[in-house]
Order: structure tokens, then sequence, then C-alpha cells
């Protein structure tokens, strides 16, 4: 509907071909976003790229060459046992990493961040695997790129 909160991003990213939503005509905005629809999102900017994966369950999937993209841009890695999970519901942690990956955002260790920092509570355990996208997406910061294109940050804003 016109009303919808989320009406004019939506229209905007349908319209330019960004979003497709479903074969039925439906956006269904209160389902929970899956790896592959995000990456299909992230991918339409940049455009498909050929390849092939390297998870073993994506073979046949409707975003495959979305996951092909984003696997061989390094905006996503996948599980332990080697799948992506194509179908898995999206963390805010994963979407994240994806979000920072692809827009170029990147720590390399804790050492790049500064003092007087935002931070949230859940996001405490610097071991965390999602502990420095976080942090990178939290802070609005001023930063400088250190030779392996990862950020040192200059100044908190």
């Amino acid at each position: 509907s016109s009303d919808d909160w989320y009406n004019d991003a939506v229209s905007t990213l349908a319209n330019a071909g960004v979003l497709t939503g479903f074969p039925d005509g439906t956006f269904r905005p209160n389902e929970t976003l899956t790896r592959s629809q995000l990456v299909s999102i992230v991918a339409s900017f940049t455009g498909l790229l050929e390849g092939e994966s390297t998870f073993s369950d994506v073979a046949g999937h409707w975003a495959y060459k979305a996951i092909v993209t984003a696997e061989l841009n390094s905006w996503v890695g996948g599980y332990p046992d080697g799948t992506f999970r194509p179908d898995k519901g999206l963390t805010r942690a994963e979407c994240v990493a994806i979000l920072n990956r692809f827009l170029g955002r990147r720590l390399q260790d804790a050492e790049g961040m500064l003092e007087g920092m935002s931070t949230i509570s859940d996001n405490a355990d610097p071991n965390a695997w999602y502990y420095l996208d976080i942090q990178e997406a939290l802070n609005a910061h001023e930063h400088e790129k250190s030779e392996d294109g990862s950020e040192i940050w200059t100044k908190l804003n």
C-alpha cells in the first residue's frame, strides 16, 4: 500500500530493478530476509559475475549467480561445513558483515579503532567473528586505508 512506511524505499528500488519481489507479485516485508535475498539485492548494484561457487548447497538455487558474485567479491563467507545456507534467515551480524564488505568498510583488527567509540552491550566480545563488523557500522568515523585495504580510524564523528 502507498501508506506503508516502507513504500517509498521499496518502490524506488523496484523501479530501479533492484527489488523484484516474489513471483506472485508480493513483497512480504514482514518475512525474515534470507542470505540469498540480501546477496541478490547487493549484487544488483554491481552486476552478476560468471563463475562457480565453492559452497556445497547452492547449485540450482534461484540466486546462484548472485551468490557466486558475493563469493567472488568476498562479501560472504560460508559456514565451517562448506555450506552457504541460502534460505537461512539472515542475522543482523551477517547483514552488517555483508554490507560492510560490499561497501569496502573493513577493520583488520581492534587496533584500527579509537577510544571513546560507541559500543553496545551485545557486542562486547572482541573475539566474536562479528565484533569488528558491528563496531565498523556502529561508529561514524573518518579513516585512512592501510596497505591491505583495511581501515584505520582517524576521527570519530
